[in-house]
């Protein structure tokens, strides 16, 4: 009986190891500087290493720091916009004659 070679189970791409990695730097450099301009890279990059076949823990936690990352900057500018609509003046108590400073 003639033994039949092995074939390929798995695609694994040798490029999946690299993107891991990149993603990894672009999501800690979202956390720490650019924001979504590295983090969703990050994201998309983790996701191909993935489908390529990495089960990489750098993959993982490239692909999660990235939505953290993206997260967090949601709710930054959510933040922001909110602050923004917020009218002038809210809380603050409007000084009267009586209250103010006199200097002569």
């Amino acid at each position: 009986m003639k033994k039949m070679p092995l074939e390929k189970t798995s695609s694994y791409d040798p490029n999946a190891h690299d993107r891991a990695f990149i993603s990894l730097v672009l999501s800690i450099l979202g956390l720490l500087l650019c924001g979504p301009f590295t983090s969703i890279p990050a994201i998309v990059l983790a996701v191909k290493a993935r489908r390529d076949g990495n089960r990489e823990a750098i993959g993982i936690i490239g692909l999660i720091l990235g939505i953290i990352g993206a997260v967090i900057f949601a709710a930054a500018v959510l933040f922001f916009i909110f602050l923004c609509m917020i009218p002038d003046g809210v809380g603050v108590p409007i000084p009267d004659e009586t209250s103010a400073l006199v200097w002569r």
